[in-house]
Formats: C-alpha cells, sequence, structure tokens
C-alpha cells in the first residue's frame, strides 16, 4: 500500500499543527503559572496579625498631626495622649475644636489607613507621609 503525496503532505501539516498546538499551550500553562506565583503574595499577607504605624492627634483643626507613642483610648469620648500627666493632650473631637465636633456621628472616631495605599501612592510619585494624611 503506498501514499500519494497529498497523504504524506497532509499527514505532516497535521504533525505540525498539533505540535504548534502543544507549543502553545505549554507557553500559556507557563504564563498562568508564573502570573499565579506572582500574586500569590496577597493572600499570605492579609493572614498575619496586623501592625499598627503609628497614632496621630491634632489638638485643633490648623495644627500639624504629632505623633504619639502611646494613646488612651476612650469610649464617646475620644484619644487621649500623655494622659498621665498634669496637661493630656486629646484629639481635636474630643476637645470640641475639630470641623464637625458639633455634629457628632458614628463612624468619625478613628480613621485606618492601609500602608499599602501609601505605598502605592509613593510608587506613583506622590511623597505624602503617614502623619501628613491629616487623618
Amino acid at each position: 500500500m503506498t501514499s500519494s503525496f497529498a497523504e504524506v503532505a497532509f499527514a505532516w501539516c497535521c504533525c505540525f499543527i498539533l505540535i504548534w498546538f502543544c507549543l502553545v499551550l505549554f507557553i500559556l500553562i507557563k504564563l498562568a503559572h508564573a502570573a499565579l506565583r506572582k500574586y500569590s503574595h496577597r493572600k499570605k499577607r492579609g493572614k498575619g496579625k496586623p501592625k499598627l504605624g503609628g497614632i496621630f492627634l491634632t489638638a485643633t483643626l490648623r495644627d500639624f498631626p504629632m505623633s504619639c507613642r502611646s494613646a488612651k483610648l476612650v469610649r464617646g469620648t475620644g484619644i487621649c495622649t500623655n494622659w498621665n500627666s498634669s496637661t493630656p493632650i486629646w484629639d481635636r473631637y474630643a476637645s470640641g475644636k475639630g470641623s464637625y465636633s458639633h455634629r457628632p456621628e458614628p463612624g468619625r472616631q478613628v480613621t485606618l489607613i492601609a500602608a499599602t495605599a501609601l505605598d502605592t501612592l509613593k510608587k506613583g510619585g506622590g511623597k505624602m507621609s503617614i502623619s501628613a494624611t491629616r487623618r
């Protein structure tokens, strides 16, 4: 049984297409695996204990936020630093000097800012420190 040239050419074309398909599939699998490895660390980041990067208070609306080594949270009142001294320093809302002190509302007591948000800002060319967020 002899094969014609057309049958042999067809067989070779089929082999070539199959090899090409396998190569493309292999490359796609490698790319998907690399992408999964690249973004898999994001899941692990959230499983650790959160860390407090800093506590910043302003006594009045216009003051630049000052860093505190420690602070006392007083339910229904606010945040106080230097509470063991004769002159404790309260945050501007607890002392009634904040923009919205006259309209107390749930959700304004504490602002949490993720360090990754500031890191993203820095990567984009921004130059904002944690204390300059005014939060």
